[in-house]
């Protein structure tokens, strides 16, 4: 085999074990993904009754953004949702904003606030 082969092949080896050793260095430091459990999907529509129920205790909210906020903030937090942490909690949103069935139980607690707190949680 002449030099020119040689150089070849130990090229497209050194470019074959950069890649593996990049694709390995990527695999080592990627972020576990999210896991739900039930717990949270439960504190997470608790939350929401809760919030709905202040909301329909004081219709001032709607148009005060900054408190209204402050207050769902607040409404997490006591449900035990990670709202320290802004990636899970954003994943915790995604996944269940537009959740048919998560909406439809949140929905079917609307009427069971009394002065601003919820008299019936989700189980």
């Amino acid at each position: 085999m002449d030099n020119k082969k040689k150089k070849t092949i130990l090229i497209i080896l050194g470019i074959i074990i950069l890649i593996i050793l990049i694709l390995s260095i990527k695999a080592c430091t990627k972020d576990e993904p999210l896991v739900l459990d039930d717990n949270t999907k439960t504190s997470f529509i608790n939350a929401n009754i809760d919030f709905n129920c202040i909301l329909q205790n004081d219709t001032t909210l709607t148009s005060n953004k900054e408190k209204a906020n402050s207050l769902l903030t607040e409404t997490y937090k006591n449900q035990g949702l990670p709202i320290d942490d802004n990636s899970q909690m954003l994943f915790i949103l995604k996944k269940y904003e537009y959740d048919l069935e998560v909406t439809e139980i949140i929905k079917s607690f609307k009427d069971k606030c009394e002065n601003g707190k919820a008299t019936e949680y989700y189980t």
